[in-house]
């Protein structure tokens, strides 16, 4: 499971690095914060 949450962190933290220069960056920032 741990490998799970890993990736899955992956997967929106790539997505928020680009996203940051868009508008959807906000909306993956408390994605991330309810992972963890």
């Amino acid at each position: 499971m741990s490998t799970v949450r890993l990736k899955l962190s992956d997967l929106p933290a790539r997505r928020w690095l680009p996203s940051v220069n868009g508008s959807g960056g906000a909306t993956e920032v408390p994605v991330l914060g309810k992972d963890p």
